[in-house]
């Protein structure tokens, strides 16, 4: 209740309410309560307008608003009766009457200055308007102008794009008639060329054909005159097998000279391949005739003995009866004695060391003799093969005392490592990557041997600073290819086609590579040439083992298998260059080709065989040559295969330990293997074709 009563206290509270309102109690509200003017906020800082034109409209608004109110009382007095008030109620009321006039002031200014705001809003929103329109009628002027120059412009790039083409046109034909005239030119030039090479080779072609009708004549005339020495000897009996052998030899070696010569008549060719075999063909009747001529000198001495005996008898009978019997039993004697025994080498050697190997047939230490009990008599070598592997032999000798120059003074010797540093690098960084890693390692040798400066580190070399220093690289770069053979073919076979690759390449461009690396190669593993190097007498064991390859540690010489892996591996390297192509554009041919492979088992087969060595020999030069070998030779290497399997595995199993040889039993499998596919072979693991020069 205390707020209520609060609430009456105040001074709203205070106030009278009543609903009705009696002209008493209007009088008495009227007195306590004056009204006052107040004007809004709104309206409080607007000052009145007292211009005389706002005078004379208030006055005019005034007596309306007065006639209105007059005629409303009127009415009004008609229904009530409404006495007029006090001079304070006039009071009050004139100053309401006024606010409210006032106010009706201020609501007219506020419309008119609306109104004028609105106009002026028209106005500007109108100029806005006119100025935007002239600014688009302005842009798109500007828009049709750019839009004609850009359409000019390009009708002014295409003009002169047409006229360009046509101009090129007139080029173009201009240079394909000038081209068309110098194929022309070129055509008529390439004919006549044509012509001469055809008439080059026409006279090549009678020039070889009249050479190997030279060599077949001269064949045919050593044949006849053999033949017509041998019918009539008188001293038939006298002529030993071997040299009966070599006749019926001379005879067939011109057969056969014949069939190449009337082949290559008929076929208008004389291919490389037939010069070789003629050559061979006279090589080895010349041999033959000089055994034969030998057997025919030996016999005559042996018949001339022979009848000097009988008529020596003749006369000692007629003399006397018991010196006739006497010498006649002598006679016999020397009959029974035989005739001296014709050499068998069939060629003149001058050194000594080669007389003693210059026949086919030579003395070598078996593993018997090797304890110097025992000596058989066994063929190990080519008499051709084992001079060529001497020959080598005595070159890297000389070469080796010629390089050591390079070790003479210190700066020699710095140069010498320069040249060592630039030679190792580019060999031991060889891989089957890409033909560009390749060709990349192939110039760089190249350059060295050609004289080229090369950089080696912060230097730069040439083989112009040592006069030897060509020599030295050139031995130095065989050596390291063997011995890539030795350590890293021998483990990892598929890595040699690489370095063959690089190799021939190198062959091809600088020659003088090729005997160094192949003295190298009979040097590490004399199987290559093939040879079976003969003990001498008064030869160590360690000199003899290391002879034939094998390596000494600590005074013990190394394992039959780690030796066989050795072997094998160069082998396969050796056989790798020859399958192997030259870079593409390469202006020389391939200088150890697959004739090499082919005359290698041609001498394997002629000698005799030694245990595990000769087989694995063999079966490494299949594995990776067989392919290209079939390819190029077919049937005949179908039959060189035959012979293998029928009469050199045989000697192969006679030598071999009574528990069995491994390696002869995998080249049985292998042969019978391609035997059953008609000679082919598949390519081996990583050989690389020649089109990976390029790659």
């Amino acid at each position: 209740m205390g707020i209520v009563e609060d609430l009456k206290n105040t001074k709203k509270g205070k106030l009278p309410y009543k609903r009705r309102l009696d002209k008493d109690n209007l009088k008495s509200l009227l007195e306590e309560s004056p009204p006052g003017i107040r004007k809004p906020a709104k309206f409080a800082e607007r000052p009145i307008v007292d211009d005389k034109e706002n005078e004379e409209k208030k006055d005019e608004e005034k007596k309306e608003i007065i006639d209105k109110k007059s005629s409303k009382d009127g009415a009004r007095k008609e229904a009530v009766t409404v006495s007029v008030g006090t001079p304070d109620y006039c009071k009050s009321r004139l100053a309401i009457c006024n606010y409210d006039k006032n106010l009706d002031i201020i609501a007219r200014e506020s419309c008119l200055a609306k109104q004028q705001e609105f106009v002026e809003h028209d106005r500007h929103l109108l100029e806005n308007a006119e100025k935007k329109l002239k600014f688009m009628e302005h842009q798109t002027q500007l828009n049709i102008a750019q839009q004609i120059l850009q359409i000019e412009q390009q009708n002014l790039s295409k003009a002169q794009e047409i006229d360009r083409h046509h101009q090129e046109l007139k080029e173009h034909h201009l240079k394909r008639k000038q081209h068309q005239e110098s194929q022309v030119q070129e055509a008529e030039k390439t004919k006549q060329r044509l012509r001469a090479e055809a008439k080059r080779r026409e006279e090549e072609l009678q020039q070889h054909l009249q050479s190997i009708q030279k060599a077949l004549t001269e064949l045919t005339a050593l044949n006849g005159k053999v033949q017509a020495m041998t019918s009539s000897f008188k001293f038939q009996q006298h002529l030993t097998e071997p040299t009966k052998k070599s006749i019926s030899l001379i005879h067939t070696l011109t057969e056969n000279c014949e069939k190449i010569v009337q082949h290559c008549k008929q076929t208008k060719a004389v291919t490389s391949e037939n010069h070789q075999k003629i050559r061979d063909i006279i090589e080895r009747a010349q041999n033959a005739y000089e055994f034969w001529k030998d057997g025919y000198d030996a016999a005559s001495r042996a018949g001339e003995a022979e009848a000097e005996a009988a008529a020596a008898a003749e006369a000692a009978a007629a003399a006397e009866a018991a010196a006739a019997a006497a010498a006649e039993a002598a006679a016999k004697e020397k009959i029974k004695a035989g005739p001296p025994l014709a050499s068998s080498t069939p060629i003149t050697v001058a050194s000594p060391s080669l007389q003693n190997a210059a026949s086919h047939r030579v003395v070598v230490s078996t593993a018997a003799a090797a304890t110097g009990t025992e000596k058989v008599e066994l063929p190990c070598v080519d008499i051709k093969a084992f001079l060529e592997y001497t020959r080598l032999q005595e070159k890297l000798k000389s070469v080796e005392a010629k390089i050591q120059s390079l070790s003479a003074t210190p700066q020699s010797k710095k140069l010498k490592f320069d040249f060592q540093k630039a030679v190792n690098i580019p060999i031991n960084a060889i891989s089957p990557v890409s033909g560009a890693h390749l060709r990349d390692k192939l110039h760089k040798l190249s350059s060295l041997l050609s004289g080229q400066p090369v950089d080696v580190g912060n230097k730069r070399i040439s083989i112009r600073d040592h006069p030897d220093a060509q020599l030295f690289c050139l031995s130095l770069i065989a050596k390291m290819i063997v011995k890539k053979g030795e350590e890293q073919v021998s483990s990892k076979h598929d890595t040699a086609f690489a370095i063959a690759m690089v190799t021939v390449g190198l062959w091809s461009e600088h020659p003088d590579l090729g005997e160094l690396l192949l003295g190298h190669f009979y040097n590490m593993c004399p199987y290559i040439l093939p040879c079976y190097i003969p003990r001498e007498e008064g030869q160590s064991s360690q000199e003899f083992f290391k002879a034939c390859g094998y390596k000494y540690e600590n005074g013990e010489v190394e394992k039959q298998d780690q030796y066989l892996k050795r072997m094998s591996g160069i082998m396969r390297l050796y056989a790798a260059i020859i399958v192997s192509t030259p870079p593409r554009g390469s202006r020389h041919p391939h200088p150890h080709g697959l004739e090499k492979a082919w005359t290698w088992l041609s001498r394997i087969l002629n000698i005799d065989p030694i245990p595990d060595v000769t087989a694995t020999m063999i079966f490494d030069l299949l594995q990776v040559t067989g392919h290209a070998l079939c390819r190029e030779y077919r049937k005949q290497f179908q039959k060189l295969l035959h012979v293998l399997v029928k009469e050199f595995l045989p000697k192969l199993k006679n030598i071999a330990s009574s528990g069995g040889s491994g390696p002869v039993s995998r080249l049985e499998i292998f042969l019978e293997s391609s035997l059953k596919q008609h000679g082919n072979i598949s390519p081996p693991d990583g050989l690389l074709p020649s089109s990976f020069w390029t790659s």
